[in-house]
């Protein structure tokens, strides 16, 4: 059974999805798809849809580095507590 109060469960689960083009990018097709469907609703400009769209890889772009950074340092936090960690007998 998972334990989902474990820190460790979240970041491997995580690192699957990050890892994984054959999720994210079916997941971002599905997005865009929707996006498009429904933009009939409300006649934008070209300028306009430009925008959201440069706006929104720019939001999804900072968002990967952020998250590949905060799962670096978990690497290198973790290695270093396996390499302080008293030698098991």
């Amino acid at each position: 059974m998972l334990d989902l109060s474990n820190l460790k469960t979240w970041t491997d689960g995580l690192w699957g999805v990050i890892s994984a083009p054959h999720i994210v990018l079916p997941l971002l097709a599905a997005v865009a798809i929707a996006g498009w469907w429904f933009r009939g609703t409300e006649k934008a400009s070209p300028e306009t849809i430009a925008l959201t769209a440069d706006y929104t890889a720019a939001l999804i772009s900072s968002a990967s580095v952020a998250l590949h950074g905060a799962m670096k340092a978990y690497e290198k936090a973790d290695e270093a507590k396996l390499t302080t960690s008293p030698p098991s007998t």
